[in-house]
């Protein structure tokens, strides 16, 4: 029977929380956006991970992220928006990856971690013919409760260029 290899490691974050959106539907301003029409909404999103470790420092992973944002059919319309994304990553740890034994309970140390992501990508733009480019700042910690369980927060910034265009483009026509 084979060993497992511990280099590797498949882990699953998903999430809920509230979410504020300030573009909102209206009839008249916005007419275009049946996505989203209360200014609280809802976020799901599961985000199964496979991890690979390098060395002692540097590893590699591979993501599906599915988010999903909606305020639950409150308010029409509420086509909400779902948001499924592929990552491919390089890991570093400045001090050393950390490792646990299997099956055993470790105590580890209760204390904040902080992550910072960011994505880029470029999207079309329509009715013309460029591409606009799209990019994403994630910010947020998380904090151990037990040796199964954290708790954890954080904010997401997204500049659209793609979307930005075709926003002037609907209020140039107003």
């Amino acid at each position: 029977m084979a060993k497992p290899d511990a280099r590797w490691q498949l882990s699953l974050r998903s999430g809920i929380g509230p979410a504020y959106l300030n573009r909102l539907f209206d009839p008249e301003t916005n007419p275009d956006n049946t996505f989203f029409s209360a200014p609280v909404s809802f976020l799901l999103y599961t985000s199964p991970t496979l991890s690979y470790q390098l060395g002692a420092q540097w590893g590699l992973s591979a993501a599906f992220n599915y988010h999903h944002i909606s305020n639950g059919g409150q308010r029409q319309p509420n086509r909400g928006m779902n948001y499924p994304m592929w990552g491919l990553g390089l890991r570093y740890f400045p001090s050393g990856h950390p490792t646990w034994e299997r099956h055993q309970a470790v105590d580890a140390p209760r204390t904040w971690l902080w992550a910072v992501e960011t994505g880029l990508t470029n999207r079309s733009v329509p009715d013309q013919d460029r591409r606009g480019l799209t990019a994403g700042l994630a910010v947020g910690a998380t904090r151990r409760i037990n040796n199964l369980q954290s708790l954890g927060f954080g904010l997401e910034f997204i500049q659209d260029e793609a979307f930005r265009a075709r926003l002037r483009r609907k209020v140039a026509v107003l």
